[in-house]
Parts: C-alpha cells; sequence; structure tokens
C-alpha cells in the first residue's frame, strides 16, 4: 500500500518592494505605507535600532505579523533632532530575514536676523 497526503509544500520565500524609503521630519505620527510584502509563509516584523533608536517608529497590530502578501505601514513621529535619522524594519520568515531601510530627514535649519528700526534722537 502506498500513502500519500495532502499536505502542500509553502515555498518559503518573501519579496519587499521597495527595499527602502525616506520620509520628511514632520510626519507628525501619521501612518505612512513603507512596503509591499508578498508571499505565501508566515512572517513577523521587527524594528532594529541602526543607532537613533526605535521609539520614534510604531507598527500597528496588523502589521508586526502574519501570512502571506500584506503591505506594511507604520506611524512615524517627527524628526526634531539636528540628525537624519535611520531604523531597519525587518522581515523573518522560514529562519532568514530580508531587510527595509526606514530613514527620515531633518528640518530645514531657519535663519532669523532681527534688524532694530528706531529714529535718533
Amino acid at each position: 500500500m502506498i500513502a500519500s497526503t495532502d499536505r502542500r509544500n509553502v515555498p518559503c520565500d518573501i519579496q519587499i518592494n521597495p527595499s527602502a524609503g525616506s520620509f520628511p521630519y514632520n510626519t507628525a505620527g501619521s501612518l505612512q505605507y513603507l512596503f509591499a510584502l508578498s508571499g505565501t509563509t508566515s512572517w513577523s516584523i521587527t524594528l532594529i535600532n541602526d543607532g537613533f533608536g526605535t521609539n520614534w517608529v510604531e507598527l500597528p497590530p496588523y502589521c508586526q505579523s502574519g501570512v502571506g502578501s500584506q503591505d506594511i505601514y507604520a506611524r512615524i513621529q517627527n524628526n526634531l533632532t539636528s540628525s537624519k535619522r535611520t531604523v531597519i524594519v525587518r522581515v523573518a520568515y522560514c529562519n532568514t530575514y530580508v531587510d527595509y531601510t526606514l530613514t527620515q530627514g531633518i528640518t530645514r535649519k531657519i535663519n532669523f536676523n532681527i534688524l532694530t528700526l528706531g529714529t535718533d534722537e
């Protein structure tokens, strides 16, 4: 007798597009589209500190883990620092991972010149 199963072999592949993105300094914590995740396997996402912390980026619960294809979003706080900052958004699957680099710019520096006008007495 030959035994068989109906189990499918699910390919272990995840792709993200794009693999990096830049955002302005003034995102105000609004939900921003990061990337499209495509595949058929289960995945989970973590934020990796790239020297600027991770507390300025928040992934909604539905973007933290799943199975198959999904659009990934994040809430990005305003950048009030004087440096451009980055964080790595890591998608883990099947004992491997793929990274997305999120970069946020800085506000433009504005120089003010104060002139005082008056009359001589």
